[in-house]
């Protein structure tokens, strides 16, 4: 028989909310229903740390009839206590993985018994139907709980970051597996996604580089009589690149059990609105007008105008000093600004010490900075909208982003390609918006924040070994 103690040590750590929340009262209640339960728990101020025994998420898996995979077969079973013997590991000798135990360690945590009554004795609040005990917690109109989430489980969390770094060698692989489980199937499917595409990009990568260096002298990369040939080729290659990948992606369902889940519609933990009763459940909820979010959909186009209207002027600068406008009769042609990159002109292709690329710096820049605006207004108008769940949050927002994106970052490239039909100009514009994005992205998600950190630990064992006596 599996040994039930080598269960990975699920944690999950529960903020008690200040927001008229009373901590004296309300934090005994819940380590109260939830040591009821037969979990453990570690108060430390408004933090709860919650834990489980083994046993405890063996016998919830086999509540909710966990489907693994039987030993020397191929067939899947219902888990049951006592037969863990007969079921294949999921995590080299452990029984479930930090993952699985994780998402048991949460069910164990809604499936908490409680009463709406004894909640709203000790917090005063609103409640929305028939929710499990965590659920209710941060859906409770005001919320007890701000923050939910699993803490990393250190031994698993060291080996998967050695993992890690050793993958950076091209001859390790990435081991997809064993992020998925530590961080569950919707990681796991990312990185298979990312390892599956850079696995298929050398297709091209084989084909294009020979006809690149063995091409003719004076042939360009447009002139190239083989260009047709392989413009079929990456026509194919993208067909057949979904087509695989819907294979591979079916194979990950398959090994990780989740070809017959959908994604779940998550209440949102903001959402406001008046108590009331559903008519076809008669259970009691919370209803927001329809017609106060159209007023805010309203206000959300008005306070987003200005800033499509910036983007707009950033696009027609941009085009103007790239000399990418030449007629004089288009709608953004801007005269004073165009002689900047005639030739002999500060921003012209033969300008000494490549200051034609001071436009398109520039234009990334501005870009980033109205970007940066936008995306804090955006959700901000999102937020005022008061969406239910978060699918329809995000949707609000995608459809937001993409205005944006269109009128500000594509805008120019859709100028070139069909209004101008100039490919040479169009792949230039792409490139140089390529590099310079990946310049930004390089410097501000990896230089500034392993500089921050080397600061940080530096200061941190000057001030250890100044409190030293």
């Amino acid at each position: 028989m599996k040994d039930s103690g080598s269960l990975p040590g699920a944690r999950y750590l529960l903020k008690v909310g200040e927001d008229k929340c009373d901590v004296a009262s309300v934090v005994p209640y819940v380590v109260g229903r939830l040591e009821e339960r037969g979990l453990r728990c570690v108060v430390e101020g408004r933090h709860i740390v919650v834990s489980a025994e083994p046993a405890t998420l063996l016998a919830q898996a086999e509540g909710m009839r966990w489907m693994k995979l039987l030993k020397n077969s191929e067939e899947v079973a219902s888990f049951t206590v006592g037969r863990e013997g007969e079921f294949e590991p999921s995590d080299n000798e452990k029984l479930f993985s930090s993952a699985e135990c994780s998402l048991l360690l949460y069910h164990c945590l809604e499936n908490t018994p409680y009463t709406p009554s004894g909640l709203q004795s000790v917090h005063e609040c609103v409640l929305e139907g028939d929710k499990g005990f965590v659920s209710a917690l941060r859906l409770c109109k005001p919320p007890v709980l701000a923050e939910v989430y699993p803490l990393h489980q250190q031994e698993d969390c060291k080996s998967l970051m050695s993992m890690l770094k050793w993958s950076l060698l091209p001859s390790v692989p990435l081991d997809v597996q064993h992020i998925r489980n530590y961080f569950g199937e919707e990681v796991g499917f990312y990185f298979g996604w990312m390892c599956f595409y850079l696995k298929f990009i050398c297709v091209p990568l084989v084909i294009g580089l020979p006809m690149y260096i063995l091409r003719s002298g004076g042939v360009t990369v447009d002139t190239d009589p083989y260009l047709p040939f392989f413009s079929v080729i990456m026509a194919l290659w993208g067909v057949l690149f979904i087509v695989f990948w819907q294979r591979q992606s079916n194979t990950y369902s398959f090994l990780w059990n989740t070809y017959t889940l959908s994604p779940a519609d998550e209440l949102r933990q903001e959402f406001h609105g008046y108590p009331s009763v559903d008519p076809v459940t008669h259970q009691p909820n919370i209803h927001y007008p329809a017609w106060r979010r159209r007023l805010w959909y309203l206000f959300s186009v008005a306070a987003m105008l200005p800033l499509l209207s910036l983007g707009v002027a950033t696009m027609t600068l941009s085009l103007n000093l790239n000399g990418y406008v030449k007629s004089t009769g288009s709608l953004i042609y801007v005269e004073s600004l165009a002689k900047y990159a005639q030739p002999g002109g500060l921003f012209a292709g033969d300008s000494p010490y490549f200051l034609w690329l001071v436009p398109v710096l520039g234009h990334s820049v501005c870009v980033n900075i109205v970007n940066s605006v936008y995306s804090r207004l955006a959700e901000w108008c999102t937020d005022l909208e008061n969406h239910r769940t978060v699918q329809m949050w995000h949707n609000s927002l995608v459809v937001k982003r993409v205005f944006f994106e269109c009128f500000d970052c594509f805008m120019p490239l859709f100028y070139i390609a069909f209004y101008q039909l100039d490919v040479v100009t169009l792949r230039a514009e792409i490139v140089s918006l390529f590099m310079s994005d990946e310049i930004r992205r390089v410097v501000m998600e990896t230089a500034i924040p392993l500089s921050r950190r080397f600061l940080v630990g530096r200061v941190e064992k000057k001030l250890g070994k100044a409190a030293r006596p």
